[in-house]
């Protein structure tokens, strides 16, 4: 590097009055000793200022933060979304079901269907007149809930214990002999024969004197 002539740099730069004026700030005064060399004085110091805003400008030595590195994935994300997780459930239906439980747990105490092996054609009953009294009857809460459980979650619930009385192999088989092998796949095939022989079937009586989908015949 050529030796700059101070002499001459003072007479092509206006150097700023330097009377009282403390010394550069730490931040510059490492660049300065990394890239000009370290100044031995003060006044050294300032030359090097003029210089630096002469010919190389500090705007032009910002240097800006890397641009952001978006944050990976968590690697348990991946394997954790593949396993069996609540978070499919409807929330509230868990918490009701819940509530249905502890009504059973009150009354013949809790988890007794895990040490008792009901008998399945008990809770499938059970499963059975509650969906008849809020499908048929009309019904919403069972009268014989303390808790005024809604019949579709004691449903849930009568199942719910079934299932859990299963994956324990607690539970006593009393199923009926089976249906014929293909019983329902005819009768839904059937099915399909009455839907494609009447394309604009009558509208279905509902409620309350609802119709329901289909076609309203003129009074």
């Amino acid at each position: 590097m050529a030796k700059w002539d101070h002499d001459d740099l003072r007479s092509k730069s206006t150097l700023p009055d330097l009377g009282g004026q403390a010394p550069l700030d730490p931040a510059r005064r490492r660049y300065i000793e990394a890239h000009v060399g370290r100044a031995p004085s003060f006044e050294a110091e300032a030359d090097v200022e003029v210089r630096m805003t002469t010919f190389c400008p500090l705007d032009d030595l910002v240097v800006t933060e890397p641009p952001a590195v978006a944050k990976a994935n968590n690697p348990k994300d991946a394997f954790g979304t593949l396993k069996a997780c609540l978070s499919w459930v409807p929330a509230e239906v868990i918490f009701e079901l819940a509530l249905a439980f502890a009504e059973g747990g009150f009354k013949y105490g809790g988890h007794n269907y895990l040490v008792a092996e009901p008998r399945g054609s008990v809770y499938v009953d059970a499963c059975n007149r509650h969906l008849f009294q809020f499908w048929n009857l009309g019904e919403e809460t069972d009268a014989e809930s303390g808790a005024d459980l809604h019949h579709v979650t004691k449903a849930i619930a009568s199942l719910a214990v079934l299932r859990a009385a299963q994956i324990h192999g607690r539970w006593i088989d009393d199923r009926p002999p089976r249906a014929p092998a293909g019983f329902l796949a005819d009768l839904n095939a059937k099915m399909g024969r009455l839907a494609a022989a009447h394309p604009e079937p009558v509208a279905r009586y509902l409620a309350g004197g609802k119709r329901g989908a289909g076609r309203i015949l003129p009074e």
